[in-house]
């Protein structure tokens, strides 16, 4: 159901350009070409303005945020825990390392 959704909206953006960020914090930018799956990770192939193809992985969500012109991925930790008070309590006991971008943040795919 979940990979139904991702699948159908990136369809929309495919040949189009495209950003992927965080609020205002733009990750990658340009022309995304091909979409695909590998393990727990989708992969975005897009040409950045070099033209360069270069791809793009990010890790499946915890869950999606479908807006009319982007697309969510949200990393968020309230997300992970689902209303589970055992999990919830172990995430907010373990130390907190922010080395991870997508740690606890929403990267929204947009048109440009």
């Amino acid at each position: 159901m979940i990979n139904s959704l991702i699948e159908s909206k990136i369809a929309e953006l495919l040949l189009s350009n495209v950003k992927f960020h965080i609020g205002d914090k733009i990750l990658k930018s340009g022309q995304l070409i091909l979409f695909r799956t590998k393990d727990f990770y989708y992969i975005f192939t897009f040409k950045n303005s070099k033209g360069e193809l270069k791809e793009y992985q990010l890790p499946y969500p915890f869950k999606i945020i479908d807006d009319i012109d982007s697309i969510g991925f949200s990393y968020k930790i309230e997300e992970f825990y689902s209303k589970n008070e055992f999990i919830e309590f172990k995430t907010k006991v373990i130390e907190r390392n922010k080395k991870n971008k997508l740690y606890d943040s929403i990267v929204y795919i947009t048109k440009e």
